[in-house]
């Protein structure tokens, strides 16, 4: 067991975001953060268990961890993901994975599923 989050998989989920819940984010963060957070949780379970060394993490828990890695970006990076200007939002996104790769590394240990697509 280690670490084998790949920033990519966090970074696909979060270009999967609407705009409308983007938005939502300049104008009620913490409900968006948390739509945010559930989305990247279930997407990112597809792909990995999240364990600690006293067993595997509940959802809540890995929701929790992305919710404190989406706070950590800062409100100038959230504005710029929330926009309409591509470039600019890329930019804010990759801020993003960043902020939640880093919280997710510190949180849990990290293993690929063998299958994501349902064969284990």
């Amino acid at each position: 067991m280690g670490h084998e989050l790949n920033d990519a998989i966090i970074k696909t989920a979060l270009m999967e975001i609407d705009d409308d819940l983007r938005g939502t984010l300049l104008t009620n963060r913490p409900l968006a953060t948390s739509a945010v957070a559930i989305h990247l949780s279930l997407h990112l379970a597809r792909f990995y268990r999240f364990r600690h060394p006293s067993g595997k993490v509940s959802l809540d828990h890995l929701v929790q961890e992305i919710i404190d890695g989406i706070w950590e970006v800062p409100a100038t990076a959230i504005a710029k993901f929330a926009g309409a200007d591509a470039a600019l939002r890329a930019s804010a996104t990759d801020v993003m994975v960043g902020e939640v790769y880093k919280a997710l590394w510190a949180a849990f240990d990290v293993e690929t599923v063998r299958d994501p697509h349902g064969g284990g």
